[in-house]
């Protein structure tokens, strides 16, 4: 019997209010207070509509995050903001971040915000949501004269300091890394997945995961990916790839738990329900082991669509999660 359970992959889109207070707070006429009080409000409800739909950790929604690696970049000394680039086949752009040397974390960012989240979720699991050293690597501009590998070590040392903050039973990791999807990215640093996380997983004591989104993962990434230890679970993008199947009965899972995207949260169409649930079974029924859990995400975050869409979406995957359960043994 197959354990079926749901969350959000990652951050939600910002609604009117939430883009009015980030202008106001940019053009200094919010205090820093006054924002992240006001801020926290919208937080706190995309985690109680979470919370309500069942879903078995919450994102606080990173509603004050304008790309996924900039919140780390502005609390290290070592590496600063440039231009602007594409991130991957998005309509969405992020600050390149420009490493001169190794980065030295000056403060934490994952941690003060879930000090002041976690007494409105409950006995609800946290998940908090990290760029992979890998991809943070691969999306940077190494400026130190070393090589990419040893940059996306330093950056693996760099995060860990910041997930020893928040470590514990009520917290769950996510490490995103798209990056795997790129044979051009993965090339820079392949072979050494074992050697970068060997600097970004010691001394937590939470579970683990790595999600790997916008296509298909490498077949040789997701090889090195399930040789890695202190992984607990492995999420792959149901949506915008079409042979996780023939994967996972190649590869396995290796005693690992799975993740798969079946939400397209890069539209805002209305999801099919048959579709989901074919491939949802043609995994199960490929896979050739003990796959005890599966858990349903959106295929990405959610904040490439208009904010209630996303709402909508939180609930559809939810329903169809509830769905699955019942339906596939």
């Amino acid at each position: 019997m197959v354990d079926v359970s749901c969350s959000v992959l990652g951050g939600y889109p910002r609604n009117r209010r939430v883009r009015h207070l980030v202008r106001d707070y940019e053009e200094g006429r919010l205090s820093s207070n006054e924002f992240y009080n006001a801020l926290m409000g919208e937080s706190i409800f995309l985690a109680g509509v979470q919370r309500a739909l069942g879903c078995e950790c919450i994102v606080d929604g990173m509603l004050e995050w304008h790309d996924i690696l900039r919140p780390f970049v502005n609390s290290w000394r070592g590496v600063y903001l440039s231009g602007l680039l594409r991130y991957f086949d998005n309509n969405f752009f992020y600050r390149i971040p420009v490493f001169r040397e190794a980065p030295e974390p000056m403060n934490h960012t994952l941690s003060t915000k879930f000090n002041m989240i976690k007494d409105y979720i409950g006995s609800s699991l946290y998940k908090a949501v990290i760029p992979g050293p890998a991809t943070f690597a691969a999306l940077s501009k190494n400026e130190t004269g070393k090589d990419d590998v040893w940059l996306a070590v330093k950056i693996a040392e760099a995060l860990n300091s910041e997930l020893r903050g928040l470590s514990g039973n009520d917290i769950i990791i996510q490490i995103d890394e798209p990056a795997l999807t790129d044979k051009e990215l993965y090339d820079r640093i392949r072979s050494h997945l074992e050697e970068i996380y060997g600097s970004l997983l010691p001394g937590l004591d939470t579970s683990v995961r790595v999600s790997v989104y916008f296509g298909c993962v490498l077949e040789d990434a997701y090889a090195e990916l399930l040789d890695v230890k202190g992984l607990d679970f492995v999420t792959l993008d149901g949506v915008d790839c079409k042979k996780i199947s023939t994967l996972i009965k190649e590869y396995g899972v290796k005693n690992r738990k799975l993740g798969l995207g079946v939400i397209e949260a890069r539209d805002i169409y209305e999801d099919d329900y048959t579709k989901v649930k074919t491939s949802v079974s043609k995994v199960l029924e490929e896979y050739e082991g003990d796959l005890s859990l599966l858990h349903l995400t959106t295929s990405t975050w959610l904040d490439l669509i208009p904010y209630e869409y996303a709402v909508r979406k939180t609930g559809v995957l939810s329903y169809y999660s509830n769905r699955i359960k019942e339906e596939v043994d």
